[in-house]
């Protein structure tokens, strides 16, 4: 997949890149720390052969819940843990990146 980035916006928490595609090396070079990379498409399955089982959320704004199932069964591998509406990926909940967090952070003792 070739990539190519369309605009650049700075503020002061953040940066968001408008691309329009998202190449393995555009990948590599990603250093988080509130850099977006944002991508515009009809059609939300044009972003699943990019993704890699180290994705963990994808955000997303004008897609129904039929469509975002779609999405989904497209994906080629075990796909991202969390696909939530623009503005919600760091709100925090009982299950993360795929896990639930109540199960693995308390203790369990079995009696026979």
């Amino acid at each position: 997949t070739q990539s190519s980035v369309q605009t650049v916006q700075h503020e002061t928490e953040f940066s968001r890149v408008g691309i329009t595609g998202l190449s393995q090396d555009l990948r590599e070079q990603h250093s988080g720390g509130g850099l977006f990379l944002e991508r515009a498409v009809e059609d939300i399955r044009e972003i699943a052969p990019s993704l890699q089982d180290k994705d963990q959320t994808v955000s997303y704004f004008g897609f129904t819940k039929k469509e975002l199932i779609r999405f989904i069964d497209a994906m080629q591998s075990r796909g991202v843990d969390r696909i939530v509406p623009v503005g919600q990926a760091l709100d925090f909940n009982g299950v993360w990146d795929g896990y639930r967090l109540l199960h693995y952070f308390t203790r369990e003792i079995t009696i026979l």
